[in-house]
């Protein structure tokens, strides 16, 4: 900001052009003793200065408490086109913020990052923000074919829909290296929500190119988890400008700890707290130990976390519907989405099958 476009006595303005200062910063960067000693001008000219500029940069505004509460309950909302997780999510994933959404492979993430896709497409009043995706791919190649199909679902669920052509909607890029990532995210990513009306923005996934680059031998924690809270940065940032919701996959990695729910700390029964944030709680015996990788400072990143899991459960044979065999190893899996943290989020789940029109949630009694 040059010092023309600030409204300093005349006295003052052309002291600070004498000592050839031109941009508030130059001034700003100075203290009280430093820029009384290049302006000539006394104490409390000094301060009046350094007061004037520093609120022409930054207007300290009070707010109430209440005000915040109020500007958090008009966050839009996504909803994930099911009533049973919309539920468990309050209605649905929040705007101005990150989601991050973790578990293991082929437990559901990128199909439920699809169907996000679509229902960001809707109008308002049907769960929708009425605009476009970014679809940020770090691992594979779009899954064209999947969300057709899932595309052609939702238009047979709302006729009218179908004269949209949801796939001129998501817009698809393609990331083989973190450099590459901070800089779009960075530099490009805002200029295209602009441009193209997008209020959601998907990772898939946002620990590939972390993974993929480290050398073990060349591991610096720091340097790593400084890139981390840079790219944590570049999210907000754009989350809060666009009022997008930003939802990032994560990969995990496996816990080699004690069980979580016979461990110790200071002598109280429980475990390490971190473990019990990274791990949604209690071990379920029936699930392998798993946690979100990047360590905890992409833990102190994410607004709300959201763990995918799945497992092969016994069914009596009288409860098996199922036509053939491929159908009746289907029917064997359950998954469970279960939500970890978040500040408008108790801690709950809801169980989950993978059908031809996207994730369908089940009632408690399933």
């Amino acid at each position: 900001m040059d010092l023309e476009q600030v409204d300093l006595p005349p006295r003052i303005y052309r002291a600070l052009k004498r000592a050839c200062f031109d941009t508030v910063d130059q001034v700003l960067h100075l203290s009280a003793t430093e820029l009384a000693t290049r302006t000539s001008l006394e104490q409390r000219d000094v301060q009046d200065t350094l007061t004037i500029l520093s609120e022409a940069v930054y207007s300290c505004v009070l707010c109430k408490s209440t005000a915040l509460l109020e500007r958090r309950q008009q966050y839009d909302r996504l909803s994930v086109g099911d009533p049973y997780i919309d539920a468990v999510l309050r209605g649905g994933v929040l705007t101005n913020g990150i989601t991050e959404v973790h578990g293991k492979s082929a437990v559901g993430k990128t199909q439920l990052m699809l169907q996000l896709c679509i229902m960001a497409q809707l109008p308002v009043e049907l769960g929708g923000l009425a605009s476009g995706a970014l679809y940020i791919a770090t691992e594979q190649a779009f899954p064209i074919n999947r969300f057709a199909q899932l595309e052609q679902h939702m238009k047979d669920r709302f006729p009218q829909l179908s004269n949209l052509n949801m796939s001129d909607n998501v817009h698809i890029v393609h990331i083989r290296d973190h450099e590459t990532q901070q800089h779009i995210l960075s530099y490009h990513l805002a200029a295209a929500m602009f441009r193209h009306n997008i209020r959601l923005v998907i990772v898939d996934s946002i620990a590939a190119n972390f993974r993929g680059d480290e050398d073990p031998t060349t591991w610096d924690a720091a340097a790593r988890a400084k890139t981390i809270f840079e790219l944590g940065a570049s999210l907000k940032k754009i989350a809060h400008e666009f009022k997008a919701a930003v939802v990032c996959v994560n990969q995990v990695t496996d816990l080699f700890n004690e069980p979580i729910s016979h461990a110790t700390v200071g002598g109280i029964q429980g475990g390490d707290p971190f473990l019990r944030v990274t791990t949604c709680g209690q071990k379920d015996p029936n699930q392998d130990a798993v946690t979100p990788t990047l360590g905890l400072a992409w833990s102190n990143i994410v607004n709300t976390r959201i763990k995918l899991s799945r497992r092969n459960a016994l069914v009596p044979e009288s409860d098996i519907l199922c036509a053939n065999d491929s159908e009746t190893a289907a029917c064997n899996i359950r998954r469970t989405l279960t939500v970890c943290f978040g500040p408008h989020l108790p801690p709950s789940n809801c169980k989950f099958e993978i059908t031809a029109s996207g994730i369908v949630g089940l009632s408690a009694d399933k």
